[in-house]
C-alpha cells in the first residue's frame, strides 16, 4: 500500500525503540508530536491485538508512515533493525536519537 499524503491531513510518524528502555523518552516524543497534531504510531501504545505477526504489523505501519523516528540507547533487537532497514528501503526519512549517557 502506497502512502498518499494528498488524501490525508496529518503527517504520520512511526516511533521505533527497544521496549525495555527509554519509555520516558518515547512518551515525551509521542506527547510532543500529538500536541502538534501529528499522527504517531508506537508499538506498545498502538499495536493492539491483530491477526498478523508482530513483524507484519510493524512493516505495514512503517509503510503507512511518512517519517521514521528511532530512539535508541544500550540495546536493540532484530525487530528494531528490521524496522529501520524497511523504512530505509521504502525511502522514508529517518531521524535517529541515540542516548549516549545516563542523565546527571
Amino acid at each position: 500500500m502506497k502512502t498518499d499524503r494528498t488524501t490525508r491531513d496529518q503527517l504520520r510518524v512511526f516511533i521505533s525503540s527497544s521496549m525495555q528502555e527509554l519509555a520516558a523518552e518515547r512518551t515525551e516524543a509521542k506527547g510532543s508530536l500529538d500536541e502538534l497534531q501529528i499522527d504517531v504510531w508506537a508499538f506498545e501504545d498502538d499495536a493492539g491485538a491483530r491477526p498478523q505477526s508482530i513483524q507484519k504489523t510493524f512493516l505495514d505501519e512503517i509503510q503507512r508512515s511518512d517519517l521514521f523516528i528511532g530512539i535508541f540507547w544500550n540495546s536493540y533487537g532484530q525487530h528494531t533493525i528490521n524496522e529501520f532497514e524497511h523504512a530505509r528501503s521504502l525511502g522514508k526519512p529517518c531521524l535517529i536519537y541515540e542516548k549516549r549517557s545516563e542523565a546527571e
